[in-house]
């Protein structure tokens, strides 16, 4: 092979692996993190309730440091709760921040309820199905 054509294909070869050691990890992640397998978000959720979605939702916050509810106590990973609070709402704020979230319009989403609604359940069920 020509050492031209070799540098392209190892670095398209490292990005297909890095690809994979990500959807490896994000599969691991699910399999720990106690959401069932199917589960999707089909209602919205927001402050007040008390539902085993709100569990799950705070299950995948808690998953990225950027989106993490608490890092010790009732709401950290591993403590997370059926209660959709003001740190649940405060989570969801910087997880549709994060991921530029807009309505279907494509105007920005007014976030400061911290509603999770279809387009952020939209992205929630994404991030699941990974």
């Amino acid at each position: 092979m020509a050492p031209a054509l070799v540098d392209p294909q190892i670095a398209t070869l490292m990005a297909k692996i890095a690809d994979l050691k990500a959807q490896i990890a994000t599969i691991l992640a699910k399999q720990n993190s106690g959401i069932p397998n199917g589960f999707k978000f089909n209602n919205n959720l927001k402050f007040g309730q008390n539902l085993i979605d709100v569990k799950y939702l705070q299950m995948i916050l808690n998953s990225d440091p950027d989106t993490k509810l608490k890092s010790v106590g009732l709401g950290s990973s591993g403590r997370e709760s059926t209660y959709f609070g003001k740190i649940t709402v405060q989570a969801v704020i910087k997880f549709q921040n994060k991921y530029a979230i807009k309505n279907s319009d494509g105007k920005p989403l007014v976030i400061a309820a911290g509603l999770v609604g279809p387009i952020t359940r939209e992205k929630l069920n994404n991030l699941l199905n990974k």
